[in-house]
């Protein structure tokens, strides 16, 4: 079970990985964060970083099925309007001058990303000679939970604990590689009962 603000999660599992670890596919050798576990589906996500995604322009997933299953996916998802464009855009002209690395500077970042953020999932792709997935609505929002957990414990990595969440943010879900009924935007599912 996770914690998540004042809301516990218990379908969620984070299961870490150890410093220096690999991600868990055979010969790919990139680095990894940990594992999210969805108990009732046995769905994994882990982050990982591609060689190609030098910039971190995205971030990006492996999804994997339960151990029964032999698929795998590499998902991606982007920040629409990072918070940084948001504050940016709340100081209008004077931009220049009053951009400050100081408390008020965290402070107004930490009122801005309380509304929450805006993700968008753009790929979910199956990974080179891996069969296509078997996608399902509880797998989709399985998909959809964890993804907004992982963004959310990278926000959490770049402000620390101001704000706990969980946020109000949306996700809008429609990887080409899904099919069309499961695409939609969707608010995050836990922010809600955290209120």
């Amino acid at each position: 079970m996770v914690r998540w603000g004042k809301v516990e999660v218990p379908e969620l599992d984070q299961i870490p990985l150890r410093p220096g670890t690999k991600a868990p596919v055979q010969g790919h050798g990139l680095l990894a964060f940990g594992t999210t576990l969805h108990r009732p589906t046995g769905l994994r996500l882990t982050a990982y970083q591609s060689d190609y995604n030098d910039r971190g322009m995205w971030h990006e997933f492996y999804l994997t099925p339960p151990a029964e299953e032999d698929w795998r996916l590499e998902v991606a998802v982007t920040t629409r309007f990072s918070i940084r464009s948001r504050y940016i855009d709340h100081l209008g002209p004077s931009f220049g001058k009053d951009l400050k690395p100081d408390q008020t500077h965290r402070d107004l970042m930490g009122q801005l990303l309380l509304k929450g953020e805006e993700y968008e999932c753009t790929s979910a792709t199956r990974a080179y000679g891996a069969p296509p997935a078997q996608w399902t609505v509880e797998r989709r929002d399985a998909a959809v939970l964890m993804l907004f957990w992982a963004m959310e414990c990278e926000v959490r990595s770049i402000y620390g604990d101001t704000p706990a969440g969980p946020l109000p943010s949306t996700l809008i879900f429609a990887p080409m590689d899904v099919p069309r009924h499961l695409h939609g935007t969707f608010r995050n599912p836990v922010w809600q009962p955290g209120q």
